[in-house]
């Protein structure tokens, strides 16, 4: 383990070897002396049951504990609040309410078992075809093809969809490209060419393997949603792993966010309390209330109309 902590310094330090087991940050500052001193003395780490956990994250938990949820997890069987799920179980939950959730600690455990488990990954190989010039019959998703013009060249030559863009001409293709860019050099180099142009493909093994969007391999079909595949297609579809990756952050950040948000209205409700005037009190504390309420459910205060009285 690293010990790479500069203590009492104003910009962001990481601490090798320390991070946050709730939101991740590894920013030295956000963390408690008795937390960075446990780590600089050597003491175990999470792997032997101590969890490091920022400032932040531990008022929010400390807070937590008083409050009381209503909201089941169907793995771990507790009753918790909504800010122990992720916004798309909350969505799935209101949309039906016999959907059955399964909160953020869980879906960890989970998804580190299956990480575990015997792989199912596909496979690819690379293919060249060689393109006259012209147009080409191409559509384009970021570096895949998610789409074929009939009669085209593209079709003719047998170019499948969910094919991957891996060279042109030999020059390779940068595979996090956005859409545009790809599009602008095949323009250049097909257009503008008055030769053949070459095109390097990654090609998936079996019609069931798919190219995940976000960690860029070929998987089998298997390890995405439905969803992922029929909705969103080549080019945009991510697997599993990547879905609750992004899920999980996207919940950390909210959970940062509205943390803070609630102790700085903590703080402006004290703060009115002590010399506001009477609106000001009300208003601080109306916020207040529903910041924490907005924790608990999940729900967001709604605007009910506008003008005086109608809040």
């Amino acid at each position: 383990m690293e010990k790479d902590i500069r203590v009492g310094v104003k910009t962001t330090v990481y601490a090798h070897g320390m991070r946050c087991s709730a939101c991740g940050t590894q920013d030295a500052n956000e963390f408690s002396q008795t937390q960075v001193k446990k780590l600089l003395d050597g003491k175990p780490g999470e792997e032997d049951g101590w969890k490091p956990t920022c400032k932040k994250c531990a008022r929010f938990e400390e807070e937590k504990r008083k409050w009381t949820g209503d909201l089941p997890c169907v793995v771990c069987e507790k009753k918790l609040v909504a800010a122990d799920f992720s916004k798309n179980q909350l969505a799935n939950k209101r949309q039906d309410e016999t959907y059955r959730m399964t909160c953020l600690s869980c879906s960890r455990v989970s998804q580190s078992n299956t990480e575990e488990a015997p792989s199912t990954e596909g496979g690819e190989r690379t293919q060249v075809i060689t393109f006259k010039p012209g147009k080409l019959g191409l559509g384009i998703e970021g570096t895949s093809v998610n789409k074929l013009t009939p009669d085209s060249q593209a079709a003719s030559l047998g170019v499948g969809v969910g094919w991957v863009i891996h060279a042109i001409n030999e020059v390779a293709v940068d595979q996090k490209s956005t859409k545009q860019a790809v599009l602008d050099v095949v323009s250049a180099e097909s257009k503008a060419s008055t030769v053949d142009v070459s095109f390097t493909f990654r090609v998936p093994l079996t019609a069931s393997d798919h190219c995940c969007a976000q960690c860029n391999q070929f998987l089998n079909s298997s390890l995405f949603a439905r969803g992922q595949l029929m909705n969103k297609g080549a080019g945009k579809q991510r697997c599993h792993k990547c879905v609750a990756e992004a899920q999980e952050v996207e919940a950390r950040e909210q959970l940062h966010n509205r943390t803070a948000n609630l102790s700085d209205a903590r703080l402006a409700s004290k703060k009115a309390e002590a010399i506001g005037t009477v609106g000001q009190k009300l208003v601080t504390s109306a916020r207040e209330a529903a910041l924490e309420a907005e924790l608990v459910t999940g729900l967001k205060p709604m605007v009910l109309g506008k003008g005086r009285g109608k809040r």
